[in-house]
Order: structure tokens, then sequence, then C-alpha cells
């Protein structure tokens, strides 16, 4: 009968979680959102493991509520529109484009 190397009984947590978010804005046409999903692992004494599992891509649509949830403590803490959320993301990158075009500047 066969075995596993080295087999060990573990004790540990596995959960899900949003690893990368990808804004695609395309010119003069609909903008979505993709959140890459991974699967973590954490077995404690080593480092946790990553496993990529799908990605989610939603349409903009300036109406649509989302519900904004307290990633500590998973309480409902409001709504926000899609609208106000790329104006969040465009207000954001405006500030990191000044920052940047300001540290760059020659004198």
């Amino acid at each position: 009968m066969p075995t596993n190397y080295a087999q060990t009984n573990v004790t540990g947590e596995k959960w899900t979680r949003c690893g990368v978010v990808t804004i695609t804005n395309p010119y003069n046409r609909n903008p979505s959102i993709s959140f890459r999903e991974e699967e973590v692992i954490n077995i404690g004494g080593v480092e946790p493991i990553f496993n990529p599992k799908g990605e989610i891509v939603i349409a903009y649509e300036p109406t649509k509520e989302i519900n904004l949830i307290n990633p500590e403590t998973g309480e409902a803490i409001g709504t926000m529109t899609h609208e106000q959320l790329f104006v969040a993301f465009y207000s954001a990158y405006l500030e990191a484009a000044t920052w940047r075009d300001n540290m760059t500047a020659p004198e």
C-alpha cells in the first residue's frame, strides 16, 4: 500500500481573499473592475500558502450601490455607488500623478 513520504497531520485555517484588484478604464467604453481571488492556507509555523482561485469581473454601473463592509469587523457601515467609487479612484490617480510630476519636475 503506497504512503505519502513524510506525511504529517496538520491543523490550521483556510480562507479566500482578493489578492489583486484591476480597474480597466478604456477610452469611450464602459470601465470594469476585476477581483483576482486567492486561497490562503495557514498551518502556523511556516509562511502561508497562496493558491490562485479565480476572478470576478464587474461592469461599471454608475447608480448601482455596493455595501461598504468594515474589513476588521465584517460590519456593514454604509453604501457607495459605482460612480462614487469611480470618483474616488479618479481622485487617487490625480493625486498620485500630481505628486509624481512635482517630484520629478526640473527646477
